[in-house]
């Protein structure tokens, strides 16, 4: 029996796009609309680049910390993926939750690479 073993590309992971700021900025969203999460892996690796589903933990929120309102947002009912293209970037449709205004969550991202990224937030 042959066994093939396929590597696994490191992706270069240049941080988040508008309309999302990185850490340690907590991003102030509507609760029950769509985040569009930008970000760039340098390139197209298609659409298997998660080692486990986009998760999500409740966090406690802090009022002193740095924040900004994300001004794009859409209405979608389902979370996604896709590639851009022309931007460069992936983006994940991040669908929240009407039922967890005045929460604060850590959106966290684990790539098939084994790198892990978190983008802050604070649903409004």
């Amino acid at each position: 029996m042959t066994y093939t073993v396929t590597s696994v590309p490191s992706f270069a992971f240049t941080g988040f796009f508008q309309p999302v700021d990185n850490l340690p900025v907590v991003n102030r969203v509507k609760a029950g609309s769509t985040v569009p999460v930008k970000f760039s892996l340098g390139g197209n690796f298609g659409l298997s680049i998660f080692s486990r589903p986009v998760a999500v933990e409740r966090m406690t929120c802090n009022p002193s910390a740095p924040s900004d309102v994300v001004e794009e947002v859409g209405t979608d009912a389902l979370s996604d993926l896709r590639y851009d293209g022309e931007a460069g970037q992936y983006v994940f449709g991040w669908k929240t939750s009407k039922a967890l205004a005045g929460v604060c969550l850590r959106l966290m991202m684990r790539f098939v690479d084994g790198q892990d990224r978190t983008a802050l937030f604070e649903l409004r």
